[in-house]
């Protein structure tokens, strides 16, 4: 979620391409102005709405976890697959002990 507390830099790099594409006839300073506001509120509108729903699903996703039973056996597998995916990704920059 923290890549949209900003919007990222490809989809306003797109957005930006959007408003150059747009060639109005006999363009002023008021068009110009307008334009450059409605460009802005479409920023701000996407990233409001991205995070309103990552919100969203991650507020339903926790109580769906808090609602869930994990037996002992799930916990251990979880465990497992931690390590596992941990010990190969850092591995070579920290000690298998501090892993664990």
């Amino acid at each position: 979620m923290q890549n949209w507390k900003k919007l990222p830099k490809p989809v306003e790099k797109k957005i930006e391409e959007l408003f150059s594409f747009i060639n109005p006839p006999t363009p002023d300073e008021e068009l110009a102005a307008n334009l450059d506001s409605l460009k802005s509120s479409i920023k701000t509108d996407i990233t409001y709405m991205i995070l309103t729903h990552t919100n969203i699903q991650l507020s339903k996703n926790s109580k769906g976890l808090k609602d869930s039973y994990l037996n002992d056996m799930d916990v251990r597998a979880a465990k497992y697959l931690a390590e596992k995916v941990i010990k190969r990704k850092y591995a070579k920059k920290q000690n298998n002990e501090l892993i664990q």
